[in-house]
């Protein structure tokens, strides 16, 4: 028994003094180093093998979280940038910051199991709560953030960790708590809030932006968060509906939506109202500093942001005007302005050696679905403008690219 004592006594994570030492010779240079290694701690702080008391597992994750915060901010804002980035740069940045916010949300909902499970410390941490919940849920949604950039498809179990997040906040009776996520955070939030806007933003057609725009588009609703409303019943405003039951994404209300006691549901409120307070604003060509936003970001990259969220937070949002039909065709495709330009050129157009093939699954008046071959997929991005010319058809058209997404 005392061998075991001293063995947790010698461990790095034992006090908050042998931790702060450890802090304290971390990389502070190399902001995706850092994150790297604070990873790796707080994967550590919350490993039942170290059976620390709930009490201070919490008090050594805020700790490490804390310490995270302003290099965590640093990476978010390196990836995110108006100039293209090198590859191998922005593939390690990302790869922090998916890592980060993965061992993160796992170690507060760990946390939060914990105190559920009335574990020793849990009664330490119970006017800690608003605060555990609302970190993790902002971690699991840099998590289908970092999921978004690359159009991949989410893992069902980020919905279900947002859904037990908000369970217990909801049992628990802390929803609209005020409280500051970080001392460096400006104003304050609640889990609602949180919760609302990550659910928001991935309802607002993510995959027909940019990785910018996606950015600019999740800082614009985290703002727009205290204008959203959650009730467990439908009302007049209500938009999206989530299912705290199965691991699904929020889904857009219509007519033939089932209701049933497991759904909660997002309520725009007054949210289109500001919006276009927003947009006026930035069409006389000025960012609003309430909005906390890279002042890299020109109005006018920011404008057209804003009004995309104006379109799917309106009460009739952006609907197909055409049907698809299942339409197999192979489409010569010509990828990106320079391979246009040089197949525009009427004097070369006969030596024009087409780089790629697509084939569509169904195809509308107004364009295609195509599946590429997972090695063609990298070189494709939103917005792009492309050649097509469809098998046995001898013209060629021109299209652009409006939604990604990769399985």
């Amino acid at each position: 028994m005392l061998d075991m004592l001293k063995k947790q006594s010698d461990h790095p994570l034992a006090s908050l003094k042998s931790t702060q030492q450890l802090l304290g010779n971390l990389p502070v240079d190399n902001a995706v180093k850092l994150l790297q290694e604070i990873s790796h701690w707080v994967e550590v702080a919350t490993d039942p093998a170290n059976k620390f008391r709930l009490d201070h597992q919490l008090a050594v994750l805020r700790l490490l979280d804390e310490t995270a915060y302003p290099y965590l901010n640093k990476t978010i804002n390196d990836y995110f940038t108006v100039q293209p980035l090198n590859a191998f740069h922005g593939n390690s940045m990302w790869a922090a910051l998916n890592e980060y916010f993965t061992r993160v949300g796992h170690a507060y909902l760990s946390v939060l199991r914990a105190y559920r499970n009335d574990e020793k410390g849990s009664a330490a941490i119970k006017s800690a709560l608003p605060l555990v919940t609302a970190r993790g849920m902002v971690a699991v949604a840099g998590s289908l953030k970092c999921a978004a950039v690359r159009y991949a498809l989410v893992d069902h179990e980020l919905w279900s960790n947002l859904a037990e997040y908000y369970a217990l906040a909801e049992v628990k009776q802390y929803l609209n708590e005020p409280l500051t996520l970080y001392a460096e955070s400006d104003g304050s939030t609640t889990v609602q809030s949180v919760f609302a806007a990550t659910l928001m933003w991935q309802a607002c057609g993510v995959g027909s932006l940019n990785p910018l725009q996606m950015h600019i588009a999740e800082r614009l609703i985290t703002h727009l968060g205290g204008y959203l409303t959650i009730d467990g019943q439908y009302v007049a405003s209500s938009l999206l509906a989530f299912d705290l039951r199965h691991s699904i994404p929020p889904m857009r209300l219509n007519g033939d939506s089932t209701l049933h006691p497991g759904l909660r549901y997002i309520g725009v409120s007054d949210a289109p109202q500001y919006l276009d307070e927003l947009i006026k604003m930035l069409e006389k060509g000025k960012v609003p500093e309430k909005i906390k936003i890279n002042a890299a970001y020109s109005a006018e990259l920011v404008l057209d942001v804003a009004r995309h969220l104006a379109r799917y937070v309106s009460a009739t949002p952006p609907l197909r005007r055409n049907p698809r039909r299942k339409i197999s065709v192979n489409l010569c495709v010509a990828n990106g302005f320079s391979e246009l330009e040089e197949l525009a050129d009427m004097r070369r157009n006969s030596m024009f050696e087409v780089g790629e093939t697509w084939e569509t699954e169904d195809i509308s008046a107004n364009g295609f679905l195509c599946i590429l071959p997972a090695g063609r997929a990298g070189n494709v991005k939103v917005g792009e403008l492309i050649g097509l010319q469809p098998e046995k058809v001898e013209r060629w058209g021109a299209g652009i690219v409006r939604r990604l997404s990769r399985d």
